[in-house]
């Protein structure tokens, strides 16, 4: 009998245990809390480029997302945004060469999001990829001629 009551236990505490896991993957959010952007002179060869950042509350569109460059999600976006709309918000920037902005503002919201993508409208070259942003805290986006720089900011 006590062998039993013994054996009840354990599994018992076992799935406690898998239970509280699988409630803290469920509230599984990002770790963005602060981003800056900052654009050097010859950035997108000296041209304005559009940036967007993605706030995303569903995770099974990552995928499909992040197989997108950032041209065709440009192309895209406004289809995109329509049937995804409650999934993901979205915060859009246009940033000219040699330019800064310190704070960006981040959409009401963005810190129960999953997951945080950014797309770059580069023309061509290597930033033209989506990024994955959920894991920096502080972050600074340094666009450059033909790609980006992602940055964690420490602060003393």
């Amino acid at each position: 009998m006590k062998f039993l009551m013994h054996q009840a236990i354990k599994y018992l505490s076992l799935l406690l245990i898998v239970v509280l896991l699988a409630s803290c993957s469920a509230m599984r959010s990002n770790s963005l809390r602060e981003v800056s952007i900052e654009a050097t002179a010859n950035a997108n060869r000296s041209m304005p480029v559009a940036l967007d950042l993605l706030f995303i509350s569903d995770s099974t569109l990552l995928p499909q997302l992040t197989s997108l460059s950032g041209p065709e999600w440009f192309a895209n976006k406004q289809q995109l945004m329509m049937i995804y709309q409650q999934q993901v918000l979205l915060a859009s920037f246009e940033i000219a060469p040699s330019s800064v902005i310190s704070s960006v503002l981040l959409p009401e919201g963005h810190k129960s999001a999953e997951t945080v993508i950014m797309f770059v409208n580069y023309p061509e070259g290597e930033g033209q990829h989506a990024a994955e942003l959920s894991n920096f805290k502080q972050l600074n986006i340094r666009l450059e001629r033909e790609r980006y720089q992602l940055l964690e900011i420490t602060k003393e």
